[in-house]
């Protein structure tokens, strides 16, 4: 999940979206999204690519590339996808 782009799409839906509490509703679309999202900033707030969450059974990619990053904190390919930015200590 790149957090950009999965906003950027999300976006698009917005003014379909109207308030209502449904598990199949697309206000629980975006609190997943949002959610998710969150999840993700909060483990790794540099990084901007993401696997799939664990529990959606789906395995992790493999992005070669990323043995090329040199960045701090250093990051799991379990759990991150890219990461180009961080912080320096």
């Amino acid at each position: 999940m790149w957090l950009r782009d999965s906003a950027n799409q999300m976006q698009s839906y917005l003014p379909l979206l109207k308030e209502h509490n449904g598990n199949h509703s697309l206000a629980s679309l975006y609190r997943g999204v949002i959610n998710l999202q969150s999840r993700y900033i909060l483990t790794n707030p540099f990084c901007n690519s993401f696997q799939p969450p664990v529990e959606s059974g789906i395995a992790p990619a493999v992005n070669g590339a990323s043995t090329n990053d040199d960045v701090y904190p250093t990051y799991s390919n379990q759990t991150v996808f890219e990461c180009k930015v961080g912080c320096i200590s």
